[in-house]
């Protein structure tokens, strides 16, 4: 009697569990997929907090009567301000500490060269090869790391400027974007 239907229940549960299986097979895709989608996002979802954040210091210039193109320049300014500030107060405080670590660092290479003295023949030429591979080997780990370090500042500082950007616009447009977002939300 039902040998000439079909049952679409068996069918739509047994493709929804193969697109499962397929799914969590591949989870490692997935996941870099979407952690490469995030860190492209994260300077704009980050400059869009901060001009979320700094939108009532913008509303309150306006109501005490500067216009709103002038106000959002003072907020804008402001940040600038303090970041170069900040920069201003750490940075000296980073070299200070970088050249004591760069003379507390020769200081103890001294010490150390003073205070072991091998003298056994073979063996302190054994040594003193020992001592120099594994200076190399220092020597390939920071320069490699000081290339990691350079290559991460520069994505910092481009990740920054794009959020940097993106906070200008979101800030200057918050108004039509509150809008934007009121009526999507109503339906």
């Amino acid at each position: 009697m039902f040998k000439d239907k079909l049952n679409y229940k068996i069918i739509n549960t047994t493709a929804l569990m193969l697109l499962l299986a397929i799914t969590i097979s591949n989870i490692n895709v997935w996941w870099k997929i979407i952690s490469k989608c995030i860190s492209v996002l994260l300077p704009f979802i980050v400059g869009f907090v901060f001009a979320y954040a700094l939108t009532p210091f913008v509303r309150y210039l306006r109501r005490k009567g500067i216009g709103t193109a002038l106000s959002n320049i003072i907020v804008i300014l402001g940040i600038v301000l303090i970041i170069f500030g900040l920069l201003a107060i750490t940075l000296p405080m980073l070299y200070d500490q970088l050249k004591v670590f760069a003379n507390m660092a020769i200081e103890v290479l001294e010490n150390i060269s003073s205070s072991v003295p091998i003298n056994i023949g073979s063996f302190e030429i054994k040594v003193s090869d020992y001592l120099n591979d594994v200076l190399k080997e220092v020597g390939s780990f920071t320069s490699s790391t000081t290339m990691g370090i350079i290559g991460n500042l520069l994505g910092f500082f481009g990740s920054f400027i794009v959020g940097f950007v993106g906070f200008i616009y979101f800030l200057c447009d918050m108004d039509k974007i509150r809008v934007a977002v009121k009526t999507i939300l109503k339906g």
